[in-house]
């Protein structure tokens, strides 16, 4: 048997057990060797007190996680696994993520001191012990210092916190996600255990707010932002930081009705879609029974709004009034009536009008008769192109809306 311990192994060093239908397979047994367990203390750096309850991570020399450990109430622990012989390496934060209960991130050296790994943990940053046999390894203490801690809170323009709003810490030099945290029902939130650096902090959601870089003045991220345009949170690791406040306004909405050719029938199930100055895409939606509609999740810019029917109908374009013809290869930011909106505006009344289409037909013949498989082509007085159809084996095309 191949040892394995807290699954370090890779799986496919073992002999595959082949199963076939309906079949029962007996006799796959193995057999544990025993092997070493790690003994220490954890204790509290400024306290020297045993932290209780806390786990630390044991991994292989190559970084493959192997065991853990917890401590019971004077910080003592003893893992959980025994170990088969090699050189292995401890770190308070698991799987190379944050530490847990606001202190840094750290590897073990050798002298039973810590080196900060960063994050996420690099715990190849720290020396290796050796197991040996089955005598457990003693001593391998850990002396955990506590990092700093950056607090917060989100409200709304109303000052009511939010709850579940995402808050990121990000780098200072290329602008990552280093840690998330999520608001809690007070709309408080709290990066603990930070080391020392320089960081930066955003909102993140998709709950119908504005997302927020803090800066002075704060930045939007709406529809986004650059994270290094952020104001620098100089952390030293072991001091907290003075709160980081933001308030969110919510997302700007267009609202709407879509109605049929007579003006007042409500279109069902028409898409409608919000474009920027650019010409591109940035929202859709869906009309309810009724025809109306509700484009969520902008930020303040200018937008251009359309319709995109299945329905035989000639899709619409906002102008103002009830909706100008807008035909495949319309484009909404040059025929169109530019919306502008501002943080936490609704702007309702954008309906539009889709009229009822017109259909082409005919027969394509030539001096023989008549011709099957031509493409008929349709294009705007412009010269812009529509759409095709080709003659069927009557020679016959009809080209609807």
């Amino acid at each position: 048997d191949e040892t394995c311990p807290r699954n370090s192994c890779d799986p496919e060093l073992g002999v595959p057990v082949v199963v076939g239908p309906a079949e029962d397979v007996m006799d796959i047994d193995a057999q544990l060797a025993e092997g070493a367990v790690i003994r220490g203390t954890i204790t509290d750096a400024g306290t020297a007190q045993g932290v209780e309850g806390y786990c630390v991570a044991f991994y292989t020399s190559a970084g493959v996680y192997a065991a853990f450990a917890c401590a019971d109430e004077n910080g003592d622990y003893e893992s959980l696994t025994g170990l088969p012989d090699g050189e292995y390496l401890m770190s308070n934060a698991f799987w190379g993520d944050v530490a847990a209960g606001g202190y840094l991130a750290q590897a073990w050296t050798g002298d039973g001191s810590f080196v900060p790994c960063g994050e996420p943990c690099d715990f190849l940053l720290g020396d290796t012990f050796t197991v040996s046999g089955t005598t457990p390894v003693e001593g391998i203490n850990l002396e955990m210092e506590k990092g700093s801690k950056i607090p917060g809170s989100v409200t709304d323009i109303s000052a009511a916190p939010l709850a579940g709003i995402d808050i990121q810490l990000l780098s200072s030099v290329d602008g990552s996600v280093i840690r998330t945290v999520t608001t809690d029902a007070a709309g408080l939130f709290a990066f603990e255990g930070v080391g020392s650096g320089i960081y930066h902090v955003r909102t993140s959601n998709l709950d119908g707010y504005e997302d927020l870089l803090f800066a002075s003045p704060m930045v939007s991220c709406r529809p986004f932002c650059d994270p290094l345009a952020g104001a620098d949170l100089d952390i030293n690791g072991v001091d907290d930081h003075a709160s980081i406040d933001f308030t969110l306004a919510t997302t700007p909405v267009i609202q709407g009705n879509v109605t049929e050719d007579d003006g007042v029938t409500g279109a069902f199930g028409v898409k409608v879609k919000a474009y920027n100055t650019l010409g591109i895409k940035i929202a859709e939606t869906t009309t309810n029974s009724s025809g109306d509609y509700s484009l969520a999740n902008l930020w303040e810019g200018i937008f251009f709004v359309r319709t995109a029917n299945t329905s035989g109908f000639v899709d619409a374009l906002y102008d103002g009034a009830d909706g100008t013809p807008c035909p495949a290869d319309c484009d909404p930011k040059e025929d169109g009536v530019a919306i502008a909106l501002v943080p936490g505006e609704t702007r309702s009344g954008v309906d539009m009008r889709m009229r009822s289409a017109a259909n082409i037909s005919g027969t394509v013949s030539g001096s023989e008769g008549v011709l099957s498989g031509v493409t008929v082509e349709l294009y705007l007085d412009t010269g812009a192109f529509v759409t095709s159809r080709v003659s069927n084996g009557s020679g016959y095309f009809q080209i609807n809306g």
